[in-house]
Order: C-alpha cells, then sequence, then structure tokens
C-alpha cells in the first residue's frame, strides 16, 4: 500500500478514502496520481465538514460554486469527487 501522510483527512473519512486509494492503486493509477487525488479529497473533506455519507449533490454544487478555482483546478477536484462515490 503506498504510504501517504494522512493528517489532512477528518477521522469520518479514513475508512472510505483507504478503500479508494486501495481501489486506485489496484486501478494502476501513478502514485502521483493518487498522492494529487488524496490531497484533493482531504480538502474537500475539509470543506465539506462533515461525513462523506452525509453529503448531498446539492452541497458538491455550492461548494464548488464557491471556489475560485481555475478550469483546469475545477476539472480535477470534479474528477476526484466523482470518482471517490463512483
Amino acid at each position: 500500500m503506498l504510504k501517504i501522510k494522512r493528517k489532512l483527512l477528518p477521522n469520518s473519512w479514513e475508512t472510505y478514502v483507504t478503500h479508494w486509494l486501495e481501489y486506485l492503486e489496484a486501478s494502476g493509477y501513478t502514485e502521483d496520481t493518487i498522492r494529487c487525488r488524496y490531497y484533493k479529497i482531504s480538502r474537500l473533506a475539509r470543506l465539506l465538514n462533515q461525513p462523506p455519507e452525509d453529503i448531498t449533490g446539492q452541497q458538491l454544487v455550492e461548494l464548488f460554486a464557491h471556489q475560485d478555482w481555475k478550469r483546469e483546478t475545477r476539472k480535477g477536484y470534479s474528477s476526484t469527487i466523482r470518482s471517490f462515490y463512483s
């Protein structure tokens, strides 16, 4: 298993993210991609400030709408959250 410093992740997300990272690794994603996705999901988890099972689609829409992200950044976060919830 890839070693990632997990101090950024809220405790309520830990189990879900661990399983998701295992999926990414088993799917052949590179270490750099997995680290990048981990950083993004950690940031989203902190911004949302509640467990992943309580997040609604509307909350994600509102969160994304209020971020001052450039197009490629928004695309990266969108791809990450879709992968996490798929």
